[in-house]
């Protein structure tokens, strides 16, 4: 089975009874931390609440199957997001690939062959295994008892957590009932506690864009949560706007090729920080016809048409 793309690798063994109570959950005295509650949360709850620890380190206790269920989420996630990315670059070396060596500049080649690497690292195997989903639910719920068990098992049971210690974590309320003259034991769902462990380096970049809380920029407009790329006006005469919608902030490359993929001019090169960013493309000194504006990030890759009236 593949590795999940979060988990909690190390469960605590500290009872939850012996944490003193906070309004997420409870502080441990023996790690000098807050454990997070999430075991009443609802996925996008948990997610709103990642959002705001991205790429720390949060102690939560939770159970196993929201564990399964955030890993299903994010392998989701994950394939949607290969597809489209290797879509929209296979879309720009159709127009560059054969054109390569005809770019006079050392500079466009150097571009171009920034997206053919970029293309060749998204491996059309990565799409292909995604459809293989994590399942970590079978495993899950091979350690759950039945939800009744005769009084007769639990001698059996004691003996299990006295070799294993395996039911720790599991909390056993005795219900007051008489069936067929033998007394009923409830084992209620199996709780972890612990670091919870992005393993994925792409997790952080899942919470951000599927997370229920909105964020703003410094202008007061909620940043996207996903990446977009739009010129207006287009067609245009002396000059169009490129608006970029980015979830993350980072270094941009922005440049202009005509249809054939011959290199014209760099737009812009540098950082830009999450939000809606508007970058302006003169077009005075350009020849009336077709061309292609292409964007281009660690994260982001996308191209254009515009038309030059």
């Amino acid at each position: 089975m593949e590795k999940p793309a979060i988990g909690i690798q190390h469960p605590c063994s500290v009872p939850w009874e012996e944490m003193n109570p906070t309004q997420k959950g409870a502080f441990c005295n023996k790690c000098s931390k807050e454990v997070i509650d999430f075991t009443q949360l609802s996925p996008l709850e948990i997610k709103s609440v990642l959002s705001k620890t991205v790429d720390q380190r949060t102690c939560v206790q939770m159970h196993p199957r929201q564990e399964a269920e955030l890993n299903r989420d994010f392998e989701l996630w994950l394939r949607s997001k290969h597809f489209m990315r290797r879509t929209a670059l296979f879309s720009i070396l159709i127009v560059f690939g054969l054109s390569l060596f005809s770019c006079g500049s050392e500079e466009a080649k150097s571009e171009i062959r920034q997206l053919q690497r970029a293309a060749s690292n998204i491996e059309l195997s990565e799409i292909d295994q995604s459809d293989k989903l994590v399942d970590i639910t079978s495993e899950v719920y091979e350690v759950v008892l039945p939800p009744v068990l005769e009084l007769d098992d639990l001698e059996e049971l004691g003996e299990l957590e006295e070799e294993e210690g395996w039911l720790d974590n599991i909390e056993i309320e005795v219900v007051a009932e008489s069936i067929s003259e033998k007394e009923t034991v409830t084992v209620h769902e199996v709780v972890t506690r612990g670091d919870l462990i992005a393993y994925h380096p792409e997790f952080s970049d899942f919470i951000l864009t599927t997370s229920s809380e909105t964020k703003y920029d410094e202008n007061g407009i909620p940043i996207p949560k996903e990446y977009s790329s739009k010129l207006y006006p287009n067609p245009a005469e002396t000059e169009s706007h490129l608006e970029l919608g980015l979830p993350r902030g980072g270094k941009y490359s922005v440049m202009l090729y005509t249809a054939e993929g011959k290199f014209v001019k760099e737009i812009f090169h540098g950082r830009l920080k999450a939000g809606t960013r508007k970058i302006n493309i003169s077009l005075v000194d350009e020849m009336s016809g077709t061309y292609i504006v292409t964007i281009h990030s660690r994260k982001y890759s996308n191209s254009v048409n515009l038309l030059k009236l």
